[in-house]
């Protein structure tokens, strides 16, 4: 008899090996989705956290920004001697500067600009994280789909291989077809190695942003287009002059310049000085001294004329870039508007929804082949078309995605997402 301890240790232990391989089953069957992949993607990217703490970095400046400077304090003591007297002789001061009214707010300011850019900097990253997240999972998934198809090509080439290798009638027509076929799937066998390269070449390029285990090979499921989103071009144009990141970050370096130039022809008025002083002589008897001052440069040599000058040009030039960034942005617009018109066109002659119909004709090739009923010419060209036509199917949704993407980003505006499987 097995003692009752073993029999009880054996049961937990046949359970607990029962419950590890129910978690790895469902680990194995777990995919992601888009939306997935995105808040993983935000939640760790580096560059989203340095694009972050720049926006602090310019917070802590604009608040040194809008401070006074310290005041100087002087202390003196020395020895005073007098007709064969002498005694000590102490002193103390305080000085402060005084800003001309205006500089400080305008210092502050010009710092804000650049708290507001570095934050629109962060929001732009944001931004493109979730466009290349969202195209690469598309491109990824692709591939996945791809190299499903080419698995089952290669079986189907590799079985009809083994059939014409074992018939029993060996006539030239039928040596020659083997040689054909034999070729044939030794060819796309390299063509296979090439597509599993692309699918981990892929999957590498999502994982700069979603940090996955490199060893793995994540399902990703995305549901693909049957008919392009609308987009109006107009109403595209409008908002991108609005709402781009390119245009707003150059408004805000015009309004920096603007500001920039008024400080300048502040600059030209000197700053007060503002002192206190108390001295103390006690040579035979105490003297004291308490008094006050302002101090003002006289602005004889330095004028800040040509940091004025200086200035208005800088604000020019990025009035300049400010109309070339729109330029640009309109016709890098009308450029994807134009992609994604032929590619939205596309979807619709290479539609998603044939790839069964595809596959299910290519399986009723494969028997009416066998049964001797369709030519090798015939088969081989079938099969090369139902490849082309799959690779064709995908090629397109990728490309209409890479264009819609691109234009939500430009624009910066939250279109319709693919829906996740």
């Amino acid at each position: 008899m097995i003692p009752q301890k073993i029999v009880h240790a054996l049961l937990s232990l046949a359970v607990l090996l029962l419950f590890c391989a129910l978690l790895s089953a469902e680990e194995n069957e777990k995919f992601y989705t888009v939306d997935t992949l995105i808040s993983r993607a935000l939640s760790q990217y580096e560059l989203l956290t340095a694009s972050k703490l720049g926006i602090d970095e310019f917070r802590y400046g604009k608040h040194d920004a809008a401070k006074w400077q310290n005041p100087r304090v002087g202390i003196r003591v020395g020895r005073k001697s007098v007709q064969k007297r002498s005694g000590h002789l102490y002193g103390f001061s305080l000085e402060q500067n005084i800003p001309y009214p205006g500089k400080q707010r305008l210092r502050e300011e010009i710092v804000s600009f650049e708290e507001n850019r570095a934050q629109l900097s962060y929001e732009e990253m944001r931004s493109y994280v979730r466009h290349k997240v969202m195209l690469l999972a598309c491109e990824y998934a692709a591939y996945l789909r791809k190299i499903e198809h080419a698995e089952r090509r290669l079986g189907r080439l590799r079985l009809i291989d083994a059939y014409m290798r074992g018939r029993r009638v060996v006539s030239p027509q039928r040596v020659i077809e083997h040689k054909i076929i034999h070729a044939k799937r030794l060819m796309f066998e390299r063509e296979f190695s090439r597509v599993k390269s692309d699918v981990r070449v892929a999957f590498l390029r999502l994982n700069v942003y979603t940090g996955f285990p490199t060893e793995m090979l994540p399902d990703v499921r995305v549901t693909w287009y049957v008919e392009a989103p609308a987009l109006d071009l107009s109403e595209l144009l409008k908002r991108a002059e609005r709402k781009s990141y390119a245009v707003r970050k150059q408004n805000e370096a015009v309004k920096r310049s603007e500001k920039e130039l008024e400080l300048s022809k502040r600059e030209r008025y000197p700053d007060f000085g503002f002192s206190l002083f108390y001295d103390e002589e006690d040579v035979g008897e105490k003297e004291r001294v308490v008094g006050g001052g302002i101090s003002i440069p006289l602005p004889l040599l330095q004028r800040n004329r040509y940091a004025i000058e200086r200035s208005r040009v800088r604000m020019e030039r990025d009035r300049a870039l400010l109309l070339n960034t729109k330029k640009q942005i309109r016709a890098e617009l009308r450029s994807l508007f134009e992609e994604y018109q032929l590619y939205g066109s596309l979807i619709k002659k290479f539609s998603i929804d044939d790839i069964d119909s595809i596959e299910e004709s290519m399986r009723y090739a494969d028997r009416e082949f066998r049964r001797g009923r369709v030519a090798l010419q015939t088969y081989l060209e079938m099969d090369a078309q139902s490849h082309e036509l799959i690779e064709a199917v995908f090629d397109a949704q990728v490309k209409l995605m890479e264009a819609y993407s691109t234009i939500i980003f430009i624009t910066d505006h939250q279109g319709e997402e693919p829906s996740d499987d």
